[in-house]
C-alpha cells in the first residue's frame, strides 16, 4: 500500500549518495546521471525524508547502472558520396565525422548502390561499432558520367592540351555541365620528344569537385612518319619512301609524278 507524504515533507540525499544522483527536495524525485567512469552494477541510493513534525526516515532507491552501447554514445553524420558510372564508392565516404567515432568502427553498404547509370541514388551506410552495435545512416550516392577518353594527335616537341583527350568534356559544350567532366590537367605530361605512340596521365575534375585519373594515348608525328590513333586506340604509323614531287603550271604538268611506295610501318593495339 502506497501512502502520500504529508504537505511540507522534504527530501535530501543521504551520506552515501553518489555524486551522480540528486534528489528534488520538494518532490523527492531522484535524478541519475552516471558518467562513463561509473562502473556498471546495482546501487542503492539513500534518500532522507523529513516530515513536517521534524521526524525523519531513510528510504532506499535501488538503481541498476548499465553500460551504454556505442550506438547510444555516438552520432554518425551522413554526407553525399561522389563517384563515376561503373564504380562503387567506399561506404565510409558517406560518413562526415569518422574522426569522432571509435578507430575500429567499420562501414558497409546495406545494399550496394546502383552506379551503372549517372544520377543521384539513395543508399544506406551501416556503421558497426567495436561493441557490435550498429547504426544505419541514409546518404545519397551521386554518380557522374565516366570520362570518355580519346586519343590525341600532336607534333613532335609539342605538348597537347589534355582537354582534347576527353570526348565528353562539358557534354560537348564550353560551359560546365553537372555530371560531366569539366576540366582536365596533366599529372604526367606525355613525352613528345620522339615520334610514335606515347601516353600521359591526367586528372579529370567534375563540377561537384570529384576527381579521377585517366591515361590518355597520344600519337606524336614528326613531319615524316605519320602516326595515327584510331577510335579503338589502334596505332597506325605510315612512312613515305622515295616520293618524287613535280612542278605544275596552269597549262601543263612538267615531269611525271611518281609515288613509289607508302609502307605500313607499325600497327599496335
Amino acid at each position: 500500500m502506497t501512502r502520500t507524504a504529508p504537505a511540507g515533507t522534504t527530501y535530501a540525499t543521504g551520506q552515501k549518495t553518489p555524486s551522480w544522483a540528486t534528489v528534488d527536495p520538494t518532490t523527492g524525485t531522484v535524478t541519475l546521471k552516471p558518467g562513463t567512469d561509473v562502473k556498471p552494477g546495482a546501487y542503492n541510493i539513500p534518500v532522507t525524508v523529513t516530515y513536517p513534525d521534524g521526524s525523519t526516515t531513510t528510504a532506499t532507491v535501488a538503481v541498476l547502472v548499465t553500460k551504454k552501447t556505442d550506438t547510444e554514445q555516438y552520432s554518425p553524420k551522413g554526407q553525399d558520396v561522389h563517384t563515376i558510372a561503373g564504380q562503387t564508392p567506399a561506404a565510409q565516404g558517406g560518413i562526415q565525422n569518422k574522426d569522432d567515432l571509435p578507430n575500429s568502427t567499420s562501414y558497409t553498404w546495406e545494399t550496394t548502390p546502383d552506379t551503372t547509370t549517372p544520377g543521384t541514388k539513395p543508399a544506406v551506410v551501416v556503421v558497426t561499432y567495436p561493441d557490435g552495435s550498429k547504426t544505419n545512416v541514409p546518404v545519397n550516392v551521386v554518380v557522374n558520367h565516366a570520362p570518355e577518353v580519346q586519343a590525341i594527335n600532336t607534333q613532335r616537341g609539342q605538348t597537347p592540351d589534355a582537354k582534347d583527350g576527353i570526348a565528353n568534356l562539358n557534354n560537348g559544350g564550353t560551359m560546365p555541365v553537372d555530371g560531366y567532366p569539366a576540366n582536365v590537367t596533366w599529372t604526367k605530361t606525355p613525352d613528345t620528344t620522339k615520334p610514335g605512340l606515347t601516353s600521359g596521365n591526367a586528372m579529370v575534375t567534375y563540377p561537384d569537385g570529384m576527381t579521377t585519373t585517366v591515361e590518355i594515348p597520344v600519337a606524336v608525328n614528326d613531319g615524316q612518319d605519320v602516326n595515327i590513333i584510331d577510335s579503338t586506340n589502334h596505332t597506325i604509323s605510315l612512312h613515305a619512301e622515295n616520293v618524287i614531287s613535280h612542278k605544275t603550271s596552269d597549262k601543263n604538268i612538267i615531269g611525271q609524278p611518281v609515288i613509289r611506295t607508302f609502307s605500313l610501318g607499325a600497327w599496335t593495339s
